[in-house]
Parts: structure tokens; sequence; C-alpha cells
């Protein structure tokens, strides 16, 4: 992470699991992934630095008092369209494993569109758990929570193969690489 200088062009996404971290000033390092004009893909979880995460203003601010986490399962945002998610992978969705999130207010900001809310136990919420801003000359989507790759095992589980998840992942992905 330390040599950002030989980030270029060829690079289509970064992906920045569990950063900014207490261990890692990342202000500097976010500012030249910026100036690059690569997207930026946040995987945040217990490791993550929220303060820092904040600081970056990538389209929602995280408001938490203690380091507690809990399990969110999630479900579609019905008002996303932006790019097409199957009902066969919103549904599956419903069954597979919560990831591990931050306990805390989650507020988005302009420029930013949910594509997953949490689910609290049988609660659903307003609260982001796939997002992506566009507010910047480039695209960052941000999954607030760890373990994703859960969700690929369980359908895998229910389906005997992970094109559901694939095809989702890939659509989410390639949304971000598109120019605005």
């Amino acid at each position: 992470i330390d040599d950002l200088k030989s980030l270029n062009s060829y690079y289509s996404l970064i992906v920045l699991y569990q950063l900014p971290s207490e261990n890692i000033l990342f202000q500097s390092i976010y500012q030249q992934i910026l100036n690059k004009k690569i997207p930026l893909l946040f995987v945040c979880g217990v490791q993550t630095d929220y303060k820092q995460l904040n600081a970056l203003n990538i389209g929602f601010k995280v408001e938490k008092n203690k380091s507690d986490f809990d399990y969110a399962y999630c479900f579609k945002n019905p008002k996303f369209e932006d790019f097409k998610i199957s009902d066969d992978f919103s549904n599956n969705l419903l069954q597979a494993p919560p990831l591990m999130t931050v306990f805390a207010n989650i507020t988005t900001l302009p420029n930013t569109k949910v594509v997953f809310y949490q689910r609290i136990k049988e609660i659903n919420t307003q609260k982001p758990l796939i997002l992506v801003n566009s507010s910047n000359s480039n695209k960052i989507g941000t999954i607030l929570g760890e373990n994703f790759w859960r969700w690929r095992i369980s359908i895998y589980q229910n389906k005997k193969e992970t094109t559901l998840f694939d095809d989702f992942f890939n659509q989410f992905c390639q949304y971000l690489i598109a120019s605005s």
C-alpha cells in the first residue's frame, strides 16, 4: 500500500479490505487513488477505523459510540435501478448468512444510492449494507460488513452453482468501473 506510484491506468478497480484501519493513516493514500481516478470498493468490518472512513466523505457517515458490531441480513432496495439485480439472487440472500457489520447510526449523503439495506433479526431497517457513491470523479462502492464470501457459499449450497453470486458481484464491479 506504500508504493502507490506503481498504480496506473492498468487497474480498473481497487478493493480496500478493512481500510482505513487504526494502524494505517489513510487520507493521503486515498487522495492519491482519487487523483488517479480509479474506482474504489471498500469492504468494511471490525478492523475498519470508521472515524477515518467518515473523514473521506465517501457518501455516508457512521456514528458509533462503542466498538459494538451486529449481524445483518440484507434485503434489496426496491428503488435501486442502476443495474438489474435478479429476483433469484435477492431471494437467495434472504436465507444467506448475515454479515458482521458496525452497530451504529448510518446516514447516507447526497449522490449515494443504497443497493441493499440491513435486516437485523426480523426487522428491515433503513441502514445501508451495500451502497454506491458517485459524487467524486469516480464511483465508490462500499460493503458495510465482512464475510461477504459466505453469501457465495450459501448460494452454492442452495443452487449447486455460484452463478447468481458471481453475476451480481461482476455487475456491481462493472457498475463501479463504468464512467459516470
